[in-house]
């Protein structure tokens, strides 16, 4: 891994359950940390679906692999420039070396 290429700032936040005074459950994301990482676009695409445009953008993370970061799964999300980038799948530890995490995400162009 290129230490040069890690130039973007990310937060990691997790899913939390609260439970309202009716009894509702509300999902919410709180920080957990935050790390640099390479934040690249690798693909987007747009569909008419439901007489609307539904714009998508995939993203591929990829950060340095710690005590941290090891414990990211799909029940996190990423904060990236006011983005929030969901995880596609589980992350990707790179050649199974403990040195770099690889995570393959997507966010919708309308904030979704």
């Amino acid at each position: 891994m290129n230490p040069s290429k890690l130039k973007d700032k990310v937060i990691i936040k997790a899913l939390s359950q609260t439970t309202d005074s009716e009894g509702t459950v509300i999902d919410s994301y709180s920080e957990v940390f935050r790390r640099f990482a390479e934040v690249r676009p690798v693909r987007g695409r747009e569909a008419y679906i439901n007489d609307q445009f539904l714009a998508e953008i995939d993203f591929v993370v990829s950060m340095r692999f710690d005590g941290d970061t090891k414990n990211i799964n799909a029940k996190h999300e990423i904060d990236y420039k006011g983005r929030r980038l969901r995880l596609i799948g589980e992350p990707i530890n790179v050649e199974n070396q403990d040195k770099e995490l690889r995570l393959f995400c997507t966010v919708y162009a309308d904030g979704r």
